[in-house]
Protein backbone atom coordinates (compact mmCIF):
# COMPACT_ATOMS: atom_id res chain seq x y z
CA UNK A 1 0.00 0.00 0.00
CA UNK A 2 2.49 2.50 0.76
CA UNK A 3 4.07 2.08 -2.69
CA UNK A 4 1.57 4.49 -3.70
CA UNK A 5 3.28 6.94 -2.39
CA UNK A 6 5.86 6.93 -5.83
CA UNK A 7 2.97 6.53 -7.79
CA UNK A 8 3.68 9.56 -10.01
CA UNK A 9 -0.39 10.81 -9.68
CA UNK A 10 -1.00 9.46 -6.62
CA UNK A 11 1.91 11.19 -5.00
CA UNK A 12 0.88 14.74 -5.14
CA UNK A 13 -2.92 13.85 -4.37
CA UNK A 14 -1.40 12.10 -1.18
CA UNK A 15 0.34 15.10 0.15
CA UNK A 16 -2.00 17.70 -0.60
CA UNK A 17 -5.00 15.91 1.04
CA UNK A 18 -2.71 15.25 3.86
CA UNK A 19 -1.92 19.18 4.70
CA UNK A 20 -5.35 19.88 4.20
CA UNK A 21 -6.42 17.02 7.12
CA UNK A 22 -3.51 17.80 9.14
CA UNK A 23 -4.94 21.68 8.95
CA UNK A 24 -8.37 20.55 9.46
CA UNK A 25 -6.84 18.52 12.57
CA UNK A 26 -5.35 21.71 13.66
CA UNK A 27 -8.23 24.00 13.58
CA UNK A 28 -10.88 21.68 15.23
CA UNK A 29 -9.05 21.67 18.44
CA UNK A 30 -7.68 25.37 18.21
CA UNK A 31 -11.51 27.32 17.84
CA UNK A 32 -12.89 25.99 20.81
CA UNK A 33 -10.25 26.79 22.89
CA UNK A 34 -9.34 30.14 21.51
CA UNK A 35 -12.61 31.52 21.41
CA UNK A 36 -13.02 30.50 25.54
CA UNK A 37 -10.11 31.90 26.13
CA UNK A 38 -10.72 35.12 24.63
CA UNK A 39 -14.32 35.33 25.49
CA UNK A 40 -15.16 33.20 28.33
CA UNK A 41 -18.47 32.55 26.56
CA UNK A 42 -19.73 29.02 25.85
CA UNK A 43 -22.27 30.72 23.39
CA UNK A 44 -19.60 32.09 21.54
CA UNK A 45 -18.12 28.95 21.06
CA UNK A 46 -21.31 27.69 19.78
CA UNK A 47 -22.30 30.02 17.30
CA UNK A 48 -18.94 29.77 15.75
CA UNK A 49 -18.44 26.30 15.27
CA UNK A 50 -22.44 26.20 14.55
CA UNK A 51 -21.53 28.98 11.47
CA UNK A 52 -19.10 26.53 10.07
CA UNK A 53 -21.46 23.53 10.12
CA UNK A 54 -23.67 26.18 8.22
CA UNK A 55 -20.89 26.78 5.41
CA UNK A 56 -20.24 22.98 5.05
CA UNK A 57 -23.99 22.66 4.76
CA UNK A 58 -24.81 25.40 2.47
CA UNK A 59 -22.04 24.48 0.10
CA UNK A 60 -21.77 20.87 -0.03
CA UNK A 61 -24.12 20.80 -3.22
CA UNK A 62 -23.29 23.97 -4.84
CA UNK A 63 -19.59 22.55 -4.67
CA UNK A 64 -20.11 19.01 -5.59
CA UNK A 65 -21.60 20.71 -8.88
CA UNK A 66 -18.28 22.68 -9.58
CA UNK A 67 -16.22 19.35 -8.79
CA UNK A 68 -18.49 17.38 -11.57
CA UNK A 69 -18.31 20.09 -14.55
CA UNK A 70 -15.02 21.58 -13.69
CA UNK A 71 -11.12 19.61 -13.56
CA UNK A 72 -10.91 18.52 -9.92
CA UNK A 73 -7.26 19.02 -9.34
CA UNK A 74 -8.18 22.69 -9.86
CA UNK A 75 -11.52 22.60 -8.27
CA UNK A 76 -9.45 21.65 -4.71
CA UNK A 77 -6.93 23.95 -5.60
CA UNK A 78 -9.59 27.07 -5.53
CA UNK A 79 -10.90 25.53 -1.90
CA UNK A 80 -7.52 25.10 -0.39
CA UNK A 81 -6.78 29.14 -1.51
CA UNK A 82 -10.35 29.71 0.15
CA UNK A 83 -9.77 27.74 3.19
CA UNK A 84 -6.10 29.57 3.67
CA UNK A 85 -7.94 32.95 3.32
CA UNK A 86 -10.48 32.45 5.56
CA UNK A 87 -8.06 31.08 8.23
CA UNK A 88 -5.87 34.18 7.87
CA UNK A 89 -8.91 36.40 8.20
CA UNK A 90 -9.31 34.33 11.80
CA UNK A 91 -5.82 35.28 12.69
CA UNK A 92 -6.78 39.29 11.58
CA UNK A 93 -9.79 38.82 13.40
CA UNK A 94 -8.65 37.45 16.85
CA UNK A 95 -5.12 39.51 16.27
CA UNK A 96 -7.21 42.98 16.03
CA UNK A 97 -10.50 41.90 18.74
CA UNK A 98 -12.91 43.21 15.73
CA UNK A 99 -15.23 40.11 17.44
CA UNK A 100 -16.90 36.88 17.41
CA UNK A 101 -18.42 37.71 14.74
CA UNK A 102 -15.34 38.11 12.46
CA UNK A 103 -14.21 34.98 13.38
CA UNK A 104 -17.75 33.02 12.64
CA UNK A 105 -17.81 34.49 9.28
CA UNK A 106 -14.08 33.15 8.76
CA UNK A 107 -15.18 29.57 9.99
CA UNK A 108 -17.91 30.01 7.39
CA UNK A 109 -15.50 30.44 4.93
CA UNK A 110 -13.37 27.69 6.04
CA UNK A 111 -16.34 25.31 6.44
CA UNK A 112 -17.74 25.99 2.94
CA UNK A 113 -14.16 25.29 1.25
CA UNK A 114 -14.07 21.96 3.27
CA UNK A 115 -17.55 21.23 1.76
CA UNK A 116 -16.04 21.49 -1.73
CA UNK A 117 -12.19 19.86 -1.97
CA UNK A 118 -13.76 16.87 0.72
CA UNK A 119 -16.33 15.41 -1.88
CA UNK A 120 -14.00 16.97 -5.09
CA UNK A 121 -10.72 14.37 -3.33
CA UNK A 122 -12.97 11.38 -2.76
CA UNK A 123 -13.98 12.25 -6.17
CA UNK A 124 -10.16 12.42 -8.20
CA UNK A 125 -9.21 9.19 -5.99
CA UNK A 126 -10.48 6.55 -8.63
CA UNK A 127 -8.82 8.61 -11.65
CA UNK A 128 -5.43 8.24 -9.57
CA UNK A 129 -5.03 5.14 -10.00
CA UNK A 130 -6.24 1.46 -11.64
CA UNK A 131 -9.25 -0.08 -10.17
CA UNK A 132 -7.44 -3.27 -9.23
CA UNK A 133 -5.32 -0.72 -6.40
CA UNK A 134 -8.52 1.63 -5.26
CA UNK A 135 -9.05 0.37 -1.89
CA UNK A 136 -5.20 0.42 -1.65
CA UNK A 137 -5.45 4.10 -2.24
CA UNK A 138 -8.80 4.90 -0.33
CA UNK A 139 -6.93 3.05 2.36
CA UNK A 140 -3.87 5.23 2.19
CA UNK A 141 -6.69 8.35 2.23
CA UNK A 142 -8.10 7.16 5.20
CA UNK A 143 -4.57 6.48 6.70
CA UNK A 144 -3.75 10.60 5.89
CA UNK A 145 -7.24 11.48 7.50
CA UNK A 146 -6.62 9.57 10.77
CA UNK A 147 -3.18 10.63 11.19
CA UNK A 148 -4.01 14.68 10.63
CA UNK A 149 -7.08 15.20 11.69
CA UNK A 150 -7.34 12.36 14.55
CA UNK A 151 -3.74 12.27 16.29
CA UNK A 152 -1.16 14.45 14.61
CA UNK A 153 -3.26 17.84 13.90
CA UNK A 154 -4.93 18.08 17.33
CA UNK A 155 -1.78 17.16 19.29
CA UNK A 156 -0.27 20.18 17.96
CA UNK A 157 -2.88 22.38 18.27
CA UNK A 158 -3.47 21.18 21.66
CA UNK A 159 0.13 21.76 22.64
CA UNK A 160 0.38 25.56 20.72
CA UNK A 161 -3.12 26.69 22.62
CA UNK A 162 -2.14 25.54 25.64
CA UNK A 163 1.51 27.23 24.82
CA UNK A 164 -0.37 30.61 24.28
CA UNK A 165 0.07 30.45 19.97
CA UNK A 166 -3.22 29.88 19.51
CA UNK A 167 -3.13 32.46 16.35
CA UNK A 168 0.11 30.85 15.32
CA UNK A 169 -2.17 27.61 15.44
CA UNK A 170 -4.48 29.32 12.75
CA UNK A 171 -1.18 30.64 10.89
CA UNK A 172 -0.31 27.42 10.53
CA UNK A 173 -3.35 25.84 9.34
CA UNK A 174 -3.27 28.68 6.87
CA UNK A 175 -0.22 28.05 5.51
CA UNK A 176 -0.79 24.07 5.53
CA UNK A 177 -3.76 24.79 3.27
CA UNK A 178 -1.57 27.40 0.79
CA UNK A 179 0.68 24.25 0.27
CA UNK A 180 -2.33 21.97 -0.29
CA UNK A 181 -3.29 24.14 -2.82
CA UNK A 182 -0.18 24.41 -4.69
CA UNK A 183 0.51 20.25 -4.98
CA UNK A 184 -3.12 20.10 -5.93
CA UNK A 185 -2.54 21.66 -9.17
CA UNK A 186 0.33 19.21 -9.93
CA UNK A 187 -2.32 16.17 -9.92
CA UNK A 188 -2.67 14.44 -13.18
CA UNK A 189 -5.74 12.61 -13.38
CA UNK A 190 -6.44 9.22 -15.56
CA UNK A 191 -9.06 9.39 -18.35
CA UNK A 192 -12.86 8.54 -16.93
CA UNK A 193 -13.89 5.08 -17.28
CA UNK A 194 -16.48 5.23 -20.07
CA UNK A 195 -20.37 4.30 -18.78
CA UNK A 196 -23.43 3.48 -20.74
CA UNK A 197 -24.64 7.39 -20.33
CA UNK A 198 -21.74 8.87 -21.93
CA UNK A 199 -23.56 10.29 -24.73
CA UNK A 200 -26.06 12.78 -22.60
CA UNK A 201 -25.71 15.95 -23.21
CA UNK A 202 -22.49 17.83 -20.75
CA UNK A 203 -25.61 20.31 -19.67
CA UNK A 204 -27.87 17.58 -18.72
CA UNK A 205 -24.79 16.05 -16.77
CA UNK A 206 -23.77 18.72 -14.42
CA UNK A 207 -27.50 19.51 -13.41
CA UNK A 208 -29.03 17.57 -10.27
CA UNK A 209 -31.66 16.11 -12.42
CA UNK A 210 -29.39 13.94 -13.65
CA UNK A 211 -28.13 12.78 -10.07
CA UNK A 212 -31.74 11.34 -9.24
CA UNK A 213 -32.53 9.50 -12.51
CA UNK A 214 -29.40 8.11 -11.89
CA UNK A 215 -30.84 7.00 -8.09
CA UNK A 216 -33.86 6.06 -9.41
CA UNK A 217 -32.65 3.57 -11.19
CA UNK A 218 -30.28 1.95 -8.71
CA UNK A 219 -32.43 1.31 -5.17
CA UNK A 220 -29.60 -0.62 -3.95
CA UNK A 221 -27.54 2.70 -3.69
CA UNK A 222 -30.33 4.40 -2.19
CA UNK A 223 -31.26 2.10 0.44
CA UNK A 224 -27.43 1.99 1.70
CA UNK A 225 -27.00 5.62 1.43
CA UNK A 226 -30.12 5.77 3.74
CA UNK A 227 -28.60 2.75 5.95
CA UNK A 228 -25.30 4.68 6.32
CA UNK A 229 -27.07 7.95 7.27
CA UNK A 230 -29.03 6.44 10.08
CA UNK A 231 -25.80 4.41 10.94
CA UNK A 232 -23.37 7.58 11.25
CA UNK A 233 -26.38 9.67 13.35
CA UNK A 234 -26.26 6.84 16.03
CA UNK A 235 -22.74 6.10 15.93
CA UNK A 236 -21.27 9.43 15.72
CA UNK A 237 -23.92 11.37 16.92
CA UNK A 238 -25.91 9.56 19.85
CA UNK A 239 -23.08 7.39 21.05
CA UNK A 240 -20.69 10.08 22.20
CA UNK A 241 -23.23 11.36 24.27
CA UNK A 242 -24.64 7.87 25.49
CA UNK A 243 -21.18 7.24 26.12
CA UNK A 244 -19.77 9.97 27.83
CA UNK A 245 -22.40 10.19 30.53
CA UNK A 246 -22.40 6.61 30.89
CA UNK A 247 -19.24 6.07 31.75
CA UNK A 248 -18.88 8.95 34.43
CA UNK A 249 -21.94 7.16 35.92
CA UNK A 250 -19.92 3.94 36.19
CA UNK A 251 -15.97 4.92 36.88
CA UNK A 252 -14.41 7.67 38.73
CA UNK A 253 -12.19 9.48 36.31
CA UNK A 254 -14.60 9.20 33.25
CA UNK A 255 -13.16 11.57 30.97
CA UNK A 256 -9.54 10.38 31.38
CA UNK A 257 -11.12 6.63 30.47
CA UNK A 258 -12.75 7.97 27.36
CA UNK A 259 -9.80 9.71 26.61
CA UNK A 260 -8.16 6.86 26.47
CA UNK A 261 -10.49 4.68 24.51
CA UNK A 262 -10.32 7.32 21.48
CA UNK A 263 -6.61 7.33 21.64
CA UNK A 264 -6.30 3.76 21.61
CA UNK A 265 -9.14 3.22 19.42
CA UNK A 266 -7.46 5.83 16.75
CA UNK A 267 -4.05 3.14 16.96
CA UNK A 268 -5.93 0.61 15.77
CA UNK A 269 -7.68 1.82 13.62
CA UNK A 270 -4.41 3.03 11.94
CA UNK A 271 -3.36 -0.55 11.98
CA UNK A 272 -6.42 -1.69 10.50
CA UNK A 273 -6.24 0.64 7.59
CA UNK A 274 -2.54 -0.23 6.75
CA UNK A 275 -3.68 -4.46 6.80
CA UNK A 276 -6.78 -3.46 4.88
CA UNK A 277 -4.54 -1.71 2.10
CA UNK A 278 -1.99 -4.35 2.23
CA UNK A 279 -4.60 -7.20 0.99
CA UNK A 280 -6.32 -7.63 -1.77
CA UNK A 281 -10.27 -6.55 -1.71
CA UNK A 282 -12.46 -9.05 -1.20
CA UNK A 283 -14.91 -10.35 -4.04
CA UNK A 284 -17.96 -9.51 -1.88
CA UNK A 285 -16.12 -6.55 -0.10
CA UNK A 286 -20.24 -4.62 0.12
CA UNK A 287 -20.55 -7.66 2.70
CA UNK A 288 -17.64 -7.37 4.25
CA UNK A 289 -18.20 -3.74 4.91
CA UNK A 290 -21.83 -4.17 6.51
CA UNK A 291 -20.59 -6.57 8.58
CA UNK A 292 -17.73 -4.92 9.97
CA UNK A 293 -20.12 -1.92 10.67
CA UNK A 294 -22.69 -3.83 12.01
CA UNK A 295 -20.47 -5.91 14.15
CA UNK A 296 -18.27 -3.08 15.17
CA UNK A 297 -21.51 -1.13 16.62
CA UNK A 298 -22.67 -4.49 18.24
CA UNK A 299 -19.15 -4.72 19.63
CA UNK A 300 -20.42 -1.59 22.35
CA UNK A 301 -22.61 -4.02 24.09
CA UNK A 302 -19.39 -5.80 25.69
CA UNK A 303 -19.20 -2.42 27.81
CA UNK A 304 -22.77 -2.53 28.85
CA UNK A 305 -22.99 -6.29 29.64
CA UNK A 306 -19.66 -6.14 31.44
CA UNK A 307 -19.34 -2.59 33.18
CA UNK A 308 -15.49 -2.06 33.89
CA UNK A 309 -12.82 0.20 32.79
CA UNK A 310 -10.98 -2.22 30.64
CA UNK A 311 -14.58 -3.42 28.70
CA UNK A 312 -15.08 0.13 27.60
CA UNK A 313 -11.50 0.55 26.53
CA UNK A 314 -11.43 -2.71 24.29
CA UNK A 315 -15.23 -2.22 23.21
CA UNK A 316 -14.20 1.07 21.65
CA UNK A 317 -10.84 -0.07 20.04
CA UNK A 318 -12.42 -3.13 18.39
CA UNK A 319 -15.33 -1.19 17.27
CA UNK A 320 -12.94 1.55 15.70
CA UNK A 321 -11.20 -0.81 13.96
CA UNK A 322 -13.89 -2.57 12.35
CA UNK A 323 -15.45 1.00 11.32
CA UNK A 324 -12.13 1.96 9.71
CA UNK A 325 -13.07 -1.72 7.51
CA UNK A 326 -16.08 -0.39 6.48
CA UNK A 327 -15.19 3.22 5.10
CA UNK A 328 -12.60 1.57 3.07
CA UNK A 329 -15.08 -0.67 1.55
CA UNK A 330 -17.75 2.13 1.60
CA UNK A 331 -15.84 4.49 -0.79
CA UNK A 332 -14.73 1.51 -2.81
CA UNK A 333 -18.14 0.58 -3.63
CA UNK A 334 -18.68 4.26 -4.28
CA UNK A 335 -16.35 5.04 -6.64
CA UNK A 336 -16.15 2.16 -8.33
CA UNK A 337 -20.36 2.25 -8.76
CA UNK A 338 -21.44 5.55 -9.65
CA UNK A 339 -20.19 7.07 -12.59
CA UNK A 340 -17.32 9.66 -13.02
CA UNK A 341 -20.10 12.29 -14.10
CA UNK A 342 -22.19 12.19 -11.22
CA UNK A 343 -19.59 11.40 -8.67
CA UNK A 344 -18.75 14.07 -6.61
CA UNK A 345 -22.69 15.05 -6.17
CA UNK A 346 -22.92 11.38 -5.18
CA UNK A 347 -20.65 11.72 -2.59
CA UNK A 348 -21.68 14.82 -1.21
CA UNK A 349 -25.20 13.54 -0.44
CA UNK A 350 -23.91 10.79 1.83
CA UNK A 351 -21.97 13.98 2.96
CA UNK A 352 -24.81 15.97 3.85
CA UNK A 353 -26.73 13.51 4.98
CA UNK A 354 -24.73 12.11 7.59
CA UNK A 355 -23.42 16.15 8.80
CA UNK A 356 -27.52 16.84 9.23
CA UNK A 357 -28.07 13.96 11.11
CA UNK A 358 -25.30 13.46 13.22
CA UNK A 359 -26.27 16.76 15.72
CA UNK A 360 -30.02 15.32 15.32
CA UNK A 361 -28.47 12.06 16.98
CA UNK A 362 -26.40 13.94 19.65
CA UNK A 363 -30.08 16.61 20.06
CA UNK A 364 -32.30 12.51 20.59
CA UNK A 365 -29.19 11.09 22.77
CA UNK A 366 -29.47 13.74 24.92
CA UNK A 367 -33.21 13.69 25.28
CA UNK A 368 -33.65 10.15 25.61
CA UNK A 369 -30.66 9.61 28.05
CA UNK A 370 -33.04 12.23 30.59
CA UNK A 371 -35.84 10.07 30.43
CA UNK A 372 -34.13 6.15 30.22
CA UNK A 373 -31.12 6.38 31.81
CA UNK A 374 -27.40 6.15 29.77
CA UNK A 375 -26.77 2.23 29.73
CA UNK A 376 -30.64 1.60 27.85
CA UNK A 377 -29.45 4.35 24.98
CA UNK A 378 -26.14 3.80 24.45
CA UNK A 379 -27.10 -0.49 24.04
CA UNK A 380 -29.69 1.32 21.20
CA UNK A 381 -27.44 3.19 19.80
CA UNK A 382 -25.07 0.18 19.40
CA UNK A 383 -28.01 -2.72 18.93
CA UNK A 384 -30.16 -0.84 16.13
CA UNK A 385 -27.18 -0.54 13.64
CA UNK A 386 -26.69 -4.02 14.30
CA UNK A 387 -29.80 -5.51 13.52
CA UNK A 388 -30.28 -3.07 11.06
CA UNK A 389 -27.33 -4.01 9.45
CA UNK A 390 -27.91 -7.77 9.55
CA UNK A 391 -31.34 -6.48 7.11
CA UNK A 392 -29.37 -4.60 4.86
CA UNK A 393 -26.48 -7.72 4.51
CA UNK A 394 -29.86 -10.48 3.64
CA UNK A 395 -31.03 -7.68 1.16
CA UNK A 396 -27.63 -7.43 -0.72
CA UNK A 397 -27.01 -10.89 -0.92
CA UNK A 398 -30.62 -11.53 -2.12
CA UNK A 399 -29.91 -8.79 -5.16
CA UNK A 400 -26.35 -10.65 -5.58
CA UNK A 401 -28.06 -13.66 -5.88
CA UNK A 402 -31.16 -12.27 -7.96
CA UNK A 403 -28.40 -10.62 -10.64
CA UNK A 404 -26.97 -14.32 -10.85
CA UNK A 405 -30.14 -16.10 -11.53
CA UNK A 406 -30.99 -13.31 -13.87
CA UNK A 407 -27.51 -13.86 -16.00
CA UNK A 408 -27.89 -17.79 -15.69
CA UNK A 409 -31.27 -17.45 -17.07
CA UNK A 410 -30.25 -15.25 -20.30
CA UNK A 411 -27.12 -17.68 -21.07
CA UNK A 412 -30.17 -20.08 -21.34
CA UNK A 413 -32.48 -18.29 -23.76
CA UNK A 414 -29.37 -17.64 -25.91
CA UNK A 415 -28.17 -20.99 -25.84
CA UNK A 416 -30.41 -22.02 -29.07
CA UNK A 417 -29.94 -18.84 -30.74
CA UNK A 418 -26.11 -19.93 -30.54
CA UNK A 419 -26.72 -23.44 -32.17
CA UNK A 420 -28.42 -22.09 -35.45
Amino acid sequence: MLRLLSHPKYRPFFFSFTAGNFAEGLVAVTVPFVLLQRTGDPAAVGFCLALQTAGVLVMAFPGASIADRFPRQKVVSWSYWAAGLALVGICIALGTDLGTWAVGAGLFLFGASTAVYGPASDAMTPRLVSEEYLHKANSMDSLSQRIGQGILGPLLGGAMVAMGMGIGAFALSALLCVFGAIIARRIQLLPPATDNCQQEEASENSNWASVLRYLKKTPLLVALLAWVSIFIMLQVGAKPVAATIWITDIQDGGAALYGIALSIGAVISAVVVLIIGASPLPSKYLAWMITAWSLGSGMLMLAVLLPSAWSFIISYALAAGLMAIGNIYWSTYIQSTVPDRLLARVISIDWVASLALTPLGAAVAGTVVSQWGAGPTFSTAALVPLFSGLGMLTLILRAKSQGAETRRNSRQELAPDVMD
